[in-house]
């Protein structure tokens, strides 16, 4: 009966080992141009993720997508009541609020989230395409296509191309 939200990337490749029978697992999946281009509000002068890491969490994401839920992070912003209804379906699970109105029911003294996710605000679609904003992004993105080449099948298969 209890439900654990928790925040792992680091463990996405170690997926295996969370998946049991008695546990529901959201997975959520972001446009890796998007996330490659992410900057840490601690540290605004790097890229904070790298592409070895998104690859290992989609291919995780892929080898096991039977057992576990996966969200798209654009379908989520873009119709977050929707995806909610989804997740709640998949594990028996009763909406309180609805996801598009999180933003008001956020914990302010969460000061970790609070401060990584640049305040507490609505759901905004203008995150979705950020890679696009500046030439040195692109430059970074059109750098990692061509060291990883490997990035582009999970792409695919996700839907981002």
């Amino acid at each position: 009966d209890d439900i654990v939200v928790g925040k792992h990337p680091r463990q996405a490749h170690d997926l295996e080992r969370w998946i049991q029978p008695d546990v529901g697992i959201v997975y959520m999946i972001r446009d890796p141009r998007d996330v490659l281009v992410s900057r840490h509000y601690m540290a605004p002068d790097r890229y904070w993720v790298s592409p070895l890491r998104w690859i290992h969490a989609a291919k995780a994401a892929l080898k096991f997508r039977d057992s576990i839920h996966v969200v798209r992070y654009e379908t989520l912003l873009m119709t977050p009541n929707e995806v909610q209804t989804g997740i709640a379906d998949r594990f028996g699970l009763r909406v309180n609020v609805p996801f598009s109105e999180c933003h008001a029911h956020f914990d302010e003294s969460d000061l970790p989230n609070v401060n990584a996710m640049h305040g507490i605000r609505p759901l905004d679609v203008g995150r979705i395409g950020a890679w696009k904003t500046t030439d040195e992004d692109r430059r970074h993105l059109e750098n990692v296509f061509a060291n990883y080449p490997e990035i582009k099948t999970p792409m695919r298969e996700f839907g981002y191309e």
